[in-house]
């Protein structure tokens, strides 16, 4: 297993690339000692035959020379872009000089590991994480149908993994029309890891399970090497026939010049906090028996020493150093004024959501049938079916889009109905909606028209599952 080291001894690290279950390795990965900082590259080739094997080599070579050749004063992130359009650039020139390869095309993701910061660029879903004190910071958003439907909360996370239009990526080097990379700029602490890798490994296991893999505390080698042969222990019990995969793991040797800001969230907790230990201070300073000297000296001086831990923990959980403390102080202050913005604003519309809700109040049905009988629940669902059926789009996102909301109101009436039948039928229900869940039930095919225009409709197969559940859903509606 190759090992890596950066000439400034930045980072260490290891990487693998494995065939899988398939006929060649399309995968392909390297590292460099750049004039800008430490490189590493993971490229997925798309596109079968010689395409795939050719793109991401291609991707790769291009895009380490590129760097190779920077100026030590260049920026880091325009040298990333000016390398990925360059590798672009040489695999359309392949291209169209070897009719063979046309089609082909390559997911890359890169990290460019320099004194200040990370520059990380990817395109496709070729992913890289950053974990840090055992927990992830940070990782790259999929470029691909089903990562678009996640971010637009249509789809989870586990439903696209698992989804049979995963491997439909939207952005990429070559074959697709979006050549332009994601470029972000992570910091980094001192045995943080950046970890790179293909679909091949994210790919076979749920999240929460890869980031075990990810957070476990064991050496580098250890983790790539044992999560390789997971990754081929799964394949081989699902037939053989798994992704090619490839891991690289990176460990910072030193901080980045660049500091991690305080998210907001972070800020809250900071105020919540703050404002828990000056309560708790002062109940303990006046609960103490004044009386006492000597026990008040030592009562207040294990208060103190406590409410000290408490921040230690608090600076270490958010990142916040001793020499940030007068920062931290002007930060909470500011905070403080601006809750006390927020709750003259919201005082000031008191009023005005009282009267909302009288309206609302007034505009609701009174009467004891204002309430959907279990008979139209179960004709609303058949609707929703039938709309499901027949739903299309312009293109495949519109079409998905449109059949998992469809899916969702499904779901959504069938809580109701359960609740009006008082769960007489409900295994039939619980049936349903596993049927439901099975992401066949929202695959689309393309269709094209007469008039020479496509459309992208319901699949027969999900057609055919859909009429199953109509029948069931009648059936039910004949004996209410």
């Amino acid at each position: 297993m190759p090992s890596i080291t950066s000439q400034s001894n930045i980072v260490h690290g290891c990487g693998i690339s494995q065939q899988g279950g398939r006929p060649e390795n399309q995968d392909d990965w390297g590292g460099a000692n750049t004039p800008l900082g430490f490189l590493i590259v993971v490229c997925d080739g798309m596109g079968g035959g010689p395409g795939g094997k050719t793109a991401s080599h291609i991707a790769k070579t291009v895009i380490i020379d590129c760097l190779m050749r920077c100026s030590p004063q260049a920026s880091p992130s325009e040298s990333m872009k000016k390398a990925i359009a360059q590798a672009n650039d040489v695999m359309e020139q392949q291209m169209s000089m070897t009719p063979q390869l046309v089609g082909m095309g390559s997911t890359m993701v890169a990290v460019l590991i320099t004194s200040y910061s990370a520059v990380i660029a990817h395109l496709g879903d070729s992913r890289c994480y950053r974990i840090s004190h055992g927990r992830m910071v940070f990782r790259t958003k999929d470029h691909s149908l089903v990562g678009e439907l996640v971010e637009n909360k249509a789809m989870t996370e586990e439903q696209a993994r698992t989804s049979p239009q995963s491997n439909i990526i939207k952005r990429a080097l070559g074959a697709t029309q979006n050549h332009i990379p994601q470029i972000e700029e992570q910091p980094f602490l001192k045995g943080d890891r950046f970890i790179l890798c293909t679909d091949g490994i994210w790919g076979v296991m749920p999240h929460d399970q890869l980031l075990q893999w990810f957070t476990a505390p064991q050496s580098l080698d250890s983790m790539v090497e044992k999560l390789s042969e997971e990754v081929d222990r799964i394949g081989l019990t699902k037939g053989n026939n798994h992704d090619n995969h490839t891991l690289v793991v990176i460990e910072t040797n030193a901080d980045s010049t660049l500091k991690e800001t305080m998210s907001k969230t972070s800020k809250i907790t900071i105020v919540v906090m703050a404002i828990i230990l000056v309560i708790s201070l002062a109940m303990n300073l006046t609960s103490m028996n004044k009386s006492e000297e000597g026990t008040r000296i030592e009562e207040l001086e294990r208060v103190i020493a406590e409410q000290q831990e408490k921040l230690s923990s608090l600076s270490m959980s958010t990142g916040i150093k001793d020499s940030n403390t007068k920062d931290l102080i002007v930060q909470v202050e500011q905070l403080k004024y601006e809750i006390d913005l927020l709750e003259e604003a919201m005082a000031k519309h008191i009023n005005t959501i009282d009267s909302l809700e009288k309206v609302i109040a007034k505009l609701k049905p009174t009467t004891p049938n204002s309430q959907p009988s279990a008979k139209e629940s179960a004709q609303k669902i058949l609707n929703l079916l039938g709309q499901l059926m027949d739903a299309k789009g312009k293109d495949v996102n519109d079409a998905i889009k449109k059949k998992t909301d469809l899916r969702h109101n499904i779901q959504e009436e069938l809580i109701v109905f359960d609740r009006r039948t008082e769960s007489k039928y409900s295994s039939t229900i619980e049936g349903i909606k596993r049927v439901l869940k099975d992401e066949r039930i929202i695959t689309v095919m393309e269709v094209k028209l007469k008039n020479g225009k496509i459309e992208f409709t319901t699949t027969n197969g999900a057609r055919k599952d859909i009429e199953k559940l109509v029948t069931k859903i009648e059936k039910i509606k004949k004996e209410l």
